[in-house]
């Protein structure tokens, strides 16, 4: 029933807003490109570590995008991983770079962490421009998203 009633709610609103320019600039936005840049302990205890991971995220689109959310996890090599899920306010402007630090705190039991291998990975959900965008995404339609990863040893 609710597809129907989202068919139907998308029909009207082409039928009334010239529906094929508004499809046609939902289909010409790209994804943007987010990478891991730097990964850095910044601070470790008897207790745990703090690590920080830098993502740039770069959005190529004549609009901004607004990041809905940011889902991350951060694993150490025999470690409980960290998992975060973020819901920042922040939008990515129009033709520009944009610079992400992400925070991962866990317990190491004790160990210093120094050279431990560690892979980071991530999706960052945004919203595209439109009325139709919105629909869909109060329809439940997933948002599209952007995924990052990286791997290697804490230096």
């Amino acid at each position: 029933m609710r597809q129907v009633v989202f068919l139907l709610t998308l029909l009207c609103l082409l039928i009334s807003s010239g529906g094929c320019k508004a499809i046609a600039s939902l289909t010409s936005i790209k994804n943007p490109t987010a990478k891991v840049t730097a990964v850095e302990l910044a601070e470790q205890s008897a207790q745990g570590a703090v690590v920080r991971v830098t993502v740039q995220i770069e959005n190529t689109n004549g609009v901004a995008l607004p990041i809905i959310t940011n889902q991350y996890t951060f694993v150490v090599a025999g470690m409980k991983p960290f998992v975060f899920l973020d819901k920042p306010k922040r939008t990515l402007p129009g033709r520009r770079m944009q610079t992400l630090e992400l925070v991962a705190a866990f317990d190491t039991g004790g160990k210093d962490v120094t050279g431990a291998a560690y892979r980071v990975s991530g999706k960052l959900e945004y919203q595209p421009p439109g009325q139709i965008r919105r629909i869909m995404t109060d329809s439940g339609i997933p948002l599209p998203s952007v995924s990052y990863a990286a791997s290697g040893k804490i230096p």
